[in-house]
């Protein structure tokens, strides 16, 4: 991404593929711009779609947690966006709690490789491969959670306005 000293703030990406799944939201929102033009600095514009990443992600623990599944005290994440730190500081800001990068980000082979491995009984159970995960870098979120509300609550409206376009 080219790099980029500052986007206007309240301007959001929604992507179209990523609420198919879920009713709640409109599923033909790809990407809106919204009106306030104060920016943000420090804040390139490949940020801005890390936040979205970010905010879906914590949409759908929100709708597991509001599902009656057990609330998440750490997400444990991998394959190619955990490589990015900001990725990890704006979710762990996001969820308010830990994220834990995998050592293996690409583990798409290796849980491959762990599936076959389960069939051949070179493993008895998942429990044990469970204990084979090693985390790399854990993000701890920011004390102040206000700033991560915030962004989170006009990215919400971003959703609803996106709805009557």
């Amino acid at each position: 991404m080219p790099e980029v000293t500052e986007v206007q703030a309240g301007s959001y990406i929604l992507l179209d593929t990523s609420y198919n799944y879920m009713t709640d939201f409109h599923i033909a929102a790809k990407v809106l711009g919204t009106i306030t033009s104060v920016p943000r600095p420090g804040f390139a514009t490949g940020d801005v779609s890390i936040e979205a990443m970010a905010f879906q992600t914590r949409d759908v623990i929100e709708a597991m947690e509001s599902a009656g599944a057990p609330p998440i005290t750490e997400l444990k994440v991998d394959g190619g966006a955990s490589a990015m730190r900001l990725r990890l500081e704006i979710q762990a800001d996001q969820l308010g709690i830990p994220v834990t990068r995998s050592a293996t980000t690409e583990s798409t082979a290796v849980g491959a490789a762990y599936l076959a491995g389960l069939a051949e009984g070179i493993w008895s159970s998942t429990a044990e491969l469970s204990e084979m995960w090693s985390g790399d870098v854990t993000v701890e979120p920011t004390p102040d959670h206000r700033r991560a509300e915030a962004s989170y609550l006009q990215w919400l409206e971003a959703v609803e306005r996106s709805r009557s376009r």
